[in-house]
């Protein structure tokens, strides 16, 4: 029997969803990169001052309706076994990102994490069975500040067998990620038919 969670009931989703978008058209969101905006404007969002878009409704009404329906979508793993089918029965868990310290496992301390410890923290990320989707739940801290992501996504790469999310610091850095991802699947053609990778975009 799998376990069933209502938090909201259908008319507050419906006020939620409403709300989004009205926010998305009169208030608009912050978007950093010209070369985004430019997407967007062409897609039929409007921009205002320097950084600011706005998204009308049918540009999102839009977007949802031509995005893959539930069950058509598949989030494939590094080994076909851990790829996700999505239905609306069957719940889906990923690890957190981006945490910076850790509790090291003989002094009992807090200090900050070490690459070592992230490949560890994935490691048994991938045997768990109820976690799917695998990422760089800490930040290493011995390495590079301004390439620690890069560090981190190579770490995870190395260890999970399961699909992998990652924070995206910026454009450079998925181009680098698709590139270092390729090279885990054996060539860009094998991630193009199996994109076990899924980024996360924050307009910061």
């Amino acid at each position: 029997m799998q376990p069933e969670i209502n938090f909201l009931l259908p008319e507050e989703q419906e006020r939620i969803h409403k709300s989004a978008l009205w926010l998305l058209a009169n208030l608009g969101m912050q978007m950093p990169s010209r070369e985004a905006m430019d997407i967007m404007q062409k897609a039929g969002a409007k921009i205002e001052g320097e950084n600011i878009i706005k998204i009308p409704e049918e540009m999102v009404t839009h977007a949802v309706a031509n995005a893959p329906k539930r069950g058509e979508f598949v989030l494939y793993g590094r080994e076909e076994k851990h790829d996700i089918y999505f239905d609306k029965d069957t719940p889906v868990l990923t690890s957190m990102e981006e945490a910076t310290h850790v509790i090291d496992l003989e002094t009992r301390e807090r200090r900050p994490c070490a690459n070592k410890d992230l490949a560890d923290i994935v490691r048994l990320i991938d045997a768990l069975e109820n976690i799917s989707v695998n990422a760089a739940l800490a930040t290493p801290q011995d390495v590079p500040h301004d390439t620690a992501e890069w560090y981190a996504l190579a770490t995870v790469l190395k260890n999970t067998s399961k699909p992998i999310t990652v924070d995206a610091p910026g454009a450079q850095f998925i181009k680098d990620a698709t590139k270092m991802a390729s090279l885990a699947a054996g060539s860009g053609e094998k991630l193009r038919k199996r994109p076990f990778i899924t980024f996360v975009v924050l307009t910061r």
